[in-house]
């Protein structure tokens, strides 16, 4: 069948669809949900980069990008929520098929009570 314009290609499409990464990023919103749906798969772990002064207690490891803490985040159920201005990446999925609900929060700029 036909996607309709602008719609991301299912995982199983092309190879490099579905093992390809996130780069470091921030999302601009109050704050992200991702809510994990499925366990059978192997890397594509959440990589949150501690930045400013005093962050970053318990980080795993430095890379080009900054200190950072990977999360698996495989236990179906389990929310990962992190604020919108956070630099986070996610890895190479390496196998299997991840599955993962994105909840995206914002605040209402509208100061109008009517």
């Amino acid at each position: 069948g036909k996607r309709a314009a602008g719609a991301a290609a299912p995982a199983d499409d092309d190879d490099a669809q579905r093992t390809r990464d996130w780069p470091p990023h921030c999302d601009g919103d109050v704050a992200t949900v991702n809510v994990c749906l499925s366990a059978a798969f192997d890397g594509a772990p959440l990589r949150v980069y501690a930045d400013g002064d005093g962050d970053g207690d318990g980080a795993t490891g430095d890379d080009a990008h900054g200190r950072y803490v990977d999360y698996a985040h495989n236990d179906v159920g389990v929310a990962l929520v992190h604020r919108g201005d956070v630099r986070h990446a996610v890895l190479p999925l390496r196998s299997g098929r991840r599955y993962s609900i994105i909840v995206k929060l914002f605040a209402d700029d509208d100061d109008d009570d009517d």
